[in-house]
């Protein structure tokens, strides 16, 4: 059985928060981080930097995209998956 916990950790652990992507192959993980998540009072998401130096963690605030991000994110997704089976 699949628990609520590993639908969230699995939406969460899919983000490239560094580039801000959401797969596209998957549209359950969009709507797991709009639907769910960004209107959740009780879910908080911290990323964690871990160095030779030290440990730093900061709280991650999702938000809604509006529906010209959508497209921009989309056509990002598009791009670096064409551009992934180009070089593999």
């Amino acid at each position: 059985m699949i628990r609520a916990a590993d639908w969230l950790a699995g939406a969460v652990g899919a983000w490239d928060r560094a580039n801000n992507l959401i797969p596209g192959d998957h549209a359950k993980y969009r709507q797991m981080l709009e639907d769910v998540i960004t209107g959740a009072d009780n879910i908080v998401i911290l990323h964690f930097d871990m160095t030779d130096t030290g440990m730093q963690f900061r709280r991650i605030l999702p938000t809604r995209k509006s529906w010209l991000m959508r497209a921009i994110t989309w056509l990002r997704n598009g791009a670096a998956h064409v551009w992934r089976r180009i070089t593999t």
